[in-house]
């Protein structure tokens, strides 16, 4: 009785913020800022709730690139750019755990992921950015290795690290995923992603 009340409610709760969403994508850049508000607050929420959904990432999109905008043209800081950023990417979060195989969520992410400061700058703690990165795909991957869309995302940060690191860094790194991988591969030998995923980066970027 308990969980049947809980769904009862929860698609009370997700209609009233459909309704709140509704028409977003034609209104986010020309709407009152009570409106974007509402948009904002629905959006996020049904994000968490409906991660498959491509048309509340899209508007969630939208959302996160109408704040970056306006920031970049307020001239703000770069910590409250990344303070936006850091923030999206805590709540796409979620969404990634929870909708592991939500192609739009990890492309999502990506496009948060890369306009970071530190990556954008190529500075020295972009190391630590990827490898956290990195470790996130090791947290998701736990209940389901070979998730086809989590080694996917993982093949472009290290693309990204590639265009980002110095060729130190990134060379251990490159190392460091290898070995890496190849220890989950002998816990899990049928594991064609992750196979693909080691045997790529080697092709890529001459790893032996």
């Amino acid at each position: 009785m308990i969980s049947t009340k809980f769904d009862e409610e929860n698609k009370l709760v997700s209609f009233e913020y459909q309704s709140k969403l509704k028409g977003a994508d034609n209104n986010i850049l020309s709407c009152t800022f009570e409106q974007f508000d509402q948009f904002d607050i629905a959006s996020q929420f049904l994000v968490v709730i409906c991660g498959e959904n491509p048309t509340y990432l899209n508007v969630r999109k939208d959302i996160t690139d109408a704040k970056y905008l306006q920031l970049q043209q307020n001239q703000s800081s770069i910590q409250s750019i990344d303070q936006l950023l850091q923030k999206e990417l805590n709540l796409i979060a979620l969404v990634n755990q929870k909708y592991r195989k939500s192609s739009k969520s990890w492309s999502y992410r990506y496009s948060i992921f890369s306009k970071l400061s530190d990556i954008i700058q190529k500075a020295s703690l972009a190391i630590e950015l990827i490898k956290k990165e990195v470790n996130f795909c090791n947290h998701c991957n736990i209940y389901e290795p070979r998730n086809y869309y989590i080694w996917t995302y993982r093949l472009q940060i290290i693309a990204l690290a590639w265009n980002t690191l110095s060729s130190s860094m990134f060379k251990k790194l490159v190392q460091e995923e290898i070995f890496s991988i190849n220890e989950h591969l002998k816990k899990q030998p049928k594991d064609s992603s992750a196979q693909h995923y080691v045997d790529q980066i080697k092709s890529d970027y001459n790893q032996d």
